[in-house]
C-alpha cells in the first residue's frame, strides 16, 4: 500500500489554505448573509474534497493527510451533515460512493454529527445502487451493511429499500425493512410507499392494518391525499378475488374515516366506488355515504352525485331523485 507523507511545511500550508477558505469569514449580523457565506464555504470545501478523492487511489483514502484535514475542518466548521451526502452524490459511481461511505465510517471519530452524517451519505449510496444493473444483490448487501454497522436509515433510504424490494418481487424484504424501522422513521410518506407495495403484492390485509393505524384519531402520522390516491388506485387495480377481500362496508368505513381527516377520494375513484355500490343495488347506501361526506365538509365534485341520480333514473325512482336533489340543495345552502 502506498502511503503519502506530507512534510511539516506542507502541512502548515494546507492548514493555512483551509484557514483562509473556512475561518477568515467575519460573522454577519444578517442571517441571510451568514447563510450565503456558509453555503459558499461548504461548496468550496466540497470541491476540494472531490478533487482529492478523484486524484488519490481509493485504497489510500484512509491514510491521506489532506483528506483527514478536510474532514476535520468540515466537522469543526459546523457544516450540515447533508454536506457529505452532496459529496457522495457527486462521485458519480456506486463503487466510489460506497468507498466514501466506508471511509467516513472508518473516520467516524472525526464526524461531529456521526449518525446523521453516515445516514445521509448511506442514502446516497442506496440511490446509486438502485440504478445499477445488479441492483437486487447490491441492495441486499447494503441492507445487511446498515444492520451490521447500525446505520440509522433516513426517511428516503427507508422508502428506497421498501419500494425497490417491492419492484424486484421481494415484498417479504419490504416488510422486514418496515418492521425493523425506528417508529419515528415510519412517517406518512414511508407508510404510503409501504401500503402501495403491499397492495401491489396482494397483501391487502397487511395494507389495511397500516392504513387503520394512520386513520386513528390520535395518529402521529395521519393520512394525506397521496394515501387516499394510493389506496383507491390499488383497490381499482385489484383482481376480482383480491377486491372481494375488502367488503363494501369496509370500503364505506374507510371513505368516512378519510372524511374525518378532511380527505376524500378524488372524483374518479369516488365515482367508481359509488357506481359499484349502485350496481350492487345499494343506491341508498351510496347516497348516505355521499351525504356523510358532505356533512364532514369533504371537497366533492358532481360526478359521484350524477352516478347516484343516474341509477335512480334507471330505476324510474323520480321521488328518490327529487329527494337527493333537495338534500343537495339544502346542504349547499347551509355550507
Amino acid at each position: 500500500m502506498k502511503i503519502v507523507f506530507f512534510p511539516f511545511y506542507r502541512r502548515r500550508k494546507v492548514f493555512y489554505l483551509l484557514d483562509r477558505s473556512l475561518i477568515r469569514r467575519r460573522f454577519s449580523a444578517e442571517s441571510d448573509s451568514s447563510t450565503v457565506i456558509k453555503s459558499e464555504c461548504e461548496e468550496s470545501v466540497a470541491g476540494e474534497f472531490l478533487k482529492h478523492l478523484r486524484e488519490i487511489p481509493q485504497y489510500d483514502w484512509a491514510s491521506s493527510d489532506i483528506l483527514d484535514l478536510l474532514l476535520v475542518s468540515s466537522s469543526s466548521s459546523s457544516f450540515s451533515p447533508r454536506f457529505f451526502s452532496q459529496i457522495t452524490r457527486r462521485l458519480n459511481s456506486y463503487s466510489s460512493a460506497l468507498s466514501f461511505f466506508e471511509y467516513l465510517n472508518e473516520k467516524s471519530q472525526s464526524l461531529k454529527n456521526l449518525d446523521e452524517s453516515l445516514s445521509v451519505a448511506f442514502q446516497s449510496v442506496i440511490e446509486f445502487a438502485c440504478k445499477e444493473p445488479e441492483s437486487r444483490d447490491k441492495l441486499l448487501q447494503l441492507y445487511e451493511t446498515a444492520k451490521e454497522k447500525k446505520v440509522p436509515l433516513t426517511f428516503n433510504a427507508a422508502k428506497f429499500f421498501i419500494r425497490w424490494f417491492g419492484r424486484l418481487g421481494m415484498v417479504n424484504h419490504s416488510v422486514l425493512v418496515y418492521e425493523e424501522l425506528d417508529p419515528n422513521v415510519k412517517n406518512t410518506h414511508v407508510r404510503n410507499v409501504f401500503i402501495d407495495v403491499l397492495l401491489k403484492g396482494g397483501l391487502v390485509g397487511d395494507a389495511l392494518k397500516v392504513l387503520d393505524e394512520m386513520l386513528e384519531k390520535e395518529s402521529i402520522f395521519p393520512p394525506n391525499e397521496s394515501t387516499v390516491d394510493i389506496f383507491f388506485h390499488g383497490w381499482v387495480s385489484m383482481g376480482g378475488s383480491e377486491r372481494r377481500l375488502v367488503t363494501d362496508e369496509e370500503m364505506i368505513q374507510l371513505v368516512l374515516k378519510f372524511g374525518d381527516h378532511g380527505l376524500s377520494p378524488n372524483s374518479i375513484w369516488l365515482t367508481r366506488f359509488i357506481t359499484s355500490l349502485c350496481k350492487n343495488g345499494q343506491i341508498n347506501v351510496a347516497w348516505e355515504t355521499l351525504s356523510k361526506l358532505m356533512k364532514n365538509k369533504a371537497s366533492l365534485e358532481a360526478p359521484p352525485f350524477n352516478a347516484v341520480l343516474t341509477s335512480l333514473g334507471r330505476n324510474m325512482d323520480i321521488g328518490g331523485m327529487n329527494a337527493v336533489v333537495a338534500e343537495m340543495d339544502e346542504m349547499g345552502n347551509s355550507s
